[in-house]
C-alpha cells in the first residue's frame, strides 16, 4: 500500500518547481515531475513503505534551492528513503491559489438558458455543483452577502466593516479568497474613477517578463496613467487603512467573474462602478515579454494583450491581514 506523505514549505513565497528524486519516488503525482507544479502549495512524494512506518518530513531553505528529506520508519530511528535538493522557484507572497467558483447557479436545454437546476435530460452542468448549487439550496454559509456562491463585506475608508444595507463603501473583502478590492467611484475628478485608462508599465526586471512597458502620460487625477504609478498613488492614500495594494495578477481578476451573468460579469451589488472592458492583471505573458493577461468584465474572457496597445482599466487589490 502506499503511504501519501505531504510537504508545505512555511513562507508562501517559495513554491517547489521541480526536483530529481531517487528511490523510486513520484513528485507531484506524476512520475519525474518533483514535487508540486507552480502555484501547488503542498508537493506531494509516494512511495510503498509498510502501512505501520510513520511518514515524516524535514525541510531546510537554501538560498539556491530547498533541500527536503523523507524518512520511513520508528520515530526514534527512521530510515531514511530519500535526500534530495529541490529547486524553488519565488512567487509573490500574495499567490493563494484559492479561487470561487463560476457564478452559474442556473442550467439550460438546447435552447434557453437560466433554467432551474437541475434539468432532467441534461445532467452534469456546472449549475449543479459547487460553491453556487449550495448558495442556491441556502445551505452555503457565508460570513457576508453575495451573489450565488461569493461571499463579500462592505469596507469602510478605514477597512472597517459595514452593513451589507451600506449605501456607499471604500473596498470589498471577499471572504472566500482573502483578498480585499479597490471600490471605483463615478467621478472624474477622483484618483479612483471606474472611466480612468492606464498603460501596462512594471520597471521591476524581476516581475515584468522582460519588457517594463510604458509609462504613461499625466495625468489620470492625481497620478500618471499607467498601472505602476496608479498603485503608487493609491498607496499613499492609505486606501482602506492599507499600504499595500498591488495590482492583480490574471487569477486574481478571474476570482472576480461572475460568469453567470455578462457586461459586466461581476457581481455589481458589490462592484457597481465596473466598465464592462478590458481590465490589466500584473501578469505577464509567458510567451511574449511584450504582452500581459487582461481579464474582460464583459464577459469573464481572459487573453494577452500587448503592453503596448491601448489603454486599460485598472482594479487593484490586496491580501487581507
Amino acid at each position: 500500500m502506499d503511504r501519501i506523505a505531504l510537504l508545505s514549505l512555511k513562507g508562501p513565497e517559495h513554491l517547489f518547481k521541480s526536483g530529481n528524486h531517487g528511490n523510486g519516488w513520484a513528485g507531484g503525482g506524476k512520475s519525474g515531475s518533483g514535487g508540486a507544479r507552480p502555484g501547488h502549495p503542498l508537493p506531494a512524494w509516494s512511495r510503498a513503505i509498510p502501512t505501520s512506518a510513520v511518514v515524516f518530513l524535514l525541510l531546510n531553505v537554501m538560498v539556491n534551492g530547498v533541500i527536503g528529506s523523507a524518512f520511513a520508519g520508528e520515530r526514534e530511528e527512521p530510515d531514511e528513503v530519500f535526500h534530495d535538493r529541490f529547486e524553488s522557484i519565488v512567487y509573490p507572497p500574495h499567490v493563494t491559489g484559492i479561487l470561487n467558483d463560476t457564478g452559474i447557479d442556473w442550467c439550460a436545454d438546447s435552447e434557453t438558458n437560466f433554467l432551474d437546476c437541475p434539468l432532467p435530460g441534461y445532467s452534469g452542468q456546472d449549475g449543479d455543483h459547487g460553491r453556487d448549487k449550495l448558495a442556491r439550496e441556502g445551505e452555503l454559509e457565508k460570513v457576508g452577502e453575495g451573489a450565488a456562491g461569493f461571499d463579500y463585506t462592505k469596507l469602510d475608508a478605514s477597512g472597517n466593516d459595514l452593513p451589507y444595507s451600506a449605501i456607499a463603501w471604500t473596498c470589498v473583502r471577499d471572504n472566500h479568497t482573502g483578498l480585499i478590492w479597490e471600490a471605483k467611484v463615478n467621478n472624474p475628478d477622483h484618483l479612483r474613477y471606474n472611466g480612468h485608462s492606464y498603460s501596462w508599465y512594471n520597471p521591476d526586471p524581476d516581475s515584468n517578463g522582460g519588457n517594463p512597458g510604458s509609462e504613461g502620460p499625466p495625468f489620470c487625477a492625481e497620478t500618471q496613467c499607467d498601472t505602476y504609478h496608479y498603485v503608487q498613488a493609491v498607496n499613499t492614500q492609505s486606501l482602506c487603512g492599507a499600504s499595500d495594494w498591488r495590482m492583480p495578477t490574471r487569477m486574481d481578476l478571474n476570482s472576480l467573474v461572475h460568469h453567470g451573468r455578462t457586461d459586466p460579469a461581476i457581481d455589481v451589488t458589490f462592484f457597481p462602478n465596473t466598465s464592462a472592458l478590458k481590465y490589466w492583471s500584473a501578469t505577464p505573458s509567458a510567451g511574449s515579454p511584450n504582452s500581459a493577461w487582461v481579464v474582460s468584465f464583459l464577459d469573464g474572457s481572459d487573453n494577452t494583450n500587448s503592453k503596448g496597445s491601448a489603454p486599460r482599466r485598472v482594479r487593484l487589490v490586496r491580501n487581507d491581514q
